[in-house]
């Protein structure tokens, strides 16, 4: 996973000093169409990166991924290599709109503008009007362009539990300082994806959508992308019939509900670190993602009707495999892991198999059984007693049900 690491106060400057250094290796584009110098901001066309945002010269204008929140955190000997862009009273050109444009004001005291919430920079390695060496640089600084439908942030994670994460070289969410590099959408809305679903099926979603507030599914029209996304990896499902949602190598993309602010990330350890992880370009694409599947599927959660792509085998109803499903979608006391409650706890085999739901007074699984089991009716629709497991969500999808079925259906055994 990408990743700078800010435990050095002074690795940012050294990443835009080499930016600067690069300079003379970057991309350089003519402008075939001259700029009016009437405008403060307007659109050029190039013939490597498109419209971009540009000044009255045709200089071309960079957003700076540390910025998500708004806040200009290119400081110091930064500002030499990327100086600001500040215009009062903007005149815009053909095709922009006042209302994406606004300014803040600098740490130094001086004013700074924005577009869609992202200050301006200006790049000193760009030669003529026209030119763009910047875009891509050190994956922090990408040309301003209209329509960006998705931006890049670069920031340290911080869960809803108020602990720093970090991505370890095996993807696994642990608690850390460093800068971490992850998708949000136009307004900087951190994008999520869901460790249970499968290529183009997300399994977490309600067939009522009862759930969506707490994670919302995200769907756009993909318009414009920086240079470090692919656009040949995304995709769009239906999920139940009814609603878009946007893919990224074959993960369901999702908000969380509780984000508030721009480049907000605390559904990263909700339940439990890494069961929603933040998308990443370069992470992996979902089980059973192949280049050519990114458009198909839906659901597979509550009605049965998403559509897997059949290249997986599927899972033996072995313990391990079910002790995985109990660890990855509850992680908490949403089901009973890692405490007793009622009597029931689900973390080994001896405490699943000698655990009593109290009120189904007796053994939470009965051997042989899966239709007398309470801990199958506790994780299906309408259980006979109490909250469905995991309380809140996200359920268990109709493969993994069916797989603890076998499990029980076979003897529950411990293998």
């Amino acid at each position: 996973m990408k990743s700078y690491n800010a435990s050095n106060p002074s690795s940012l400057l050294v990443v835009i000093l080499a930016a600067a250094l690069s300079a003379g290796c970057g991309d350089s584009s003519t402008d075939p169409d001259p700029p009016s110098s009437e405008f403060d901001v307007q659109l050029t066309s190039t013939s490597s990166h498109g419209d971009v945002l540009a000044d009255r010269e045709g200089n071309a204008l960079y957003l700076f991924t540390p910025d998500v929140r708004g806040e200009s955190l290119c400081e110091g000997e930064c500002i030499d290599n990327w100086p600001v862009f500040s215009a009062e009273q903007l005149q815009l050109g053909e095709g922009l709109d006042q209302g994406d444009f606004g300014s803040v004001t600098r740490s130094d005291g001086n004013s700074q503008t924005t577009y869609m919430g992202w200050p301006l920079y200006y790049y000193a390695g760009d030669g003529p009007p026209g030119s763009i060496n910047g875009d891509g640089l050190n994956e922090l600084w990408y040309v301003a362009k209209p329509g960006y439908t998705l931006m890049l942030a670069t920031l340290q994670l911080v869960g809803q539990d108020g602990n720093n994460y970090r991505v370890d070289d095996g993807g696994n969410y642990v608690e850390g300082e460093e800068q971490t590099f992850y998708f949000v959408d136009s307004e900087g809305r951190t994008l999520y994806i869901f460790i249970n679903d499968s290529a183009n099926t997300n399994n977490y979603t309600n067939p009522d959508f009862s759930n969506d507030g707490t994670w919302p599914i995200f769907h756009t029209d993909i318009e414009a992308l920086p240079s470090k996304m692919n656009e040949e990896h995304f995709g769009e499902i239906t999920v139940h019939g009814q609603e878009q949602q946007l893919t990224y190598k074959g993960w369901p993309l999702y908000y969380f509900g509780s984000d508030t602010e721009r480049g907000d990330t605390r559904g990263v350890s909700v339940p439990a670190p890494g069961v929603w992880p933040v998308v990443q370009a370069e992470m992996s694409g979902a089980p059973g993602y192949n280049s050519g599947n990114s458009g198909t599927g839906g659901n597979g959660n509550g009605n049965g009707n998403g559509n897997g792509n059949g290249n997986e085998e599927p899972l033996e109803p072995v313990f391990t495999n079910i002790q995985e499903i109990f660890n990855s979608s509850c992680g908490g006391s949403g089901c009973h892991v890692g405490e007793r409650t009622n009597g029931v706890r689900l973390d080994s085999y001896d405490n699943v198999i000698n655990s009593n739901g109290q009120q189904y007074g007796g053994p939470v699984v009965v051997e042989g059984e899966p239709d007398n089991s309470p801990l199958v009716d506790k994780i299906e629709e309408d259980p006979g007693q109490g909250e469905r497991m995991p309380r809140g969500g996200p359920y268990l999808s109709d493969e993994e049900i069916s797989l603890i079925r076998d499990w029980i259906d076979q003897g529950a055994q411990d293998n």
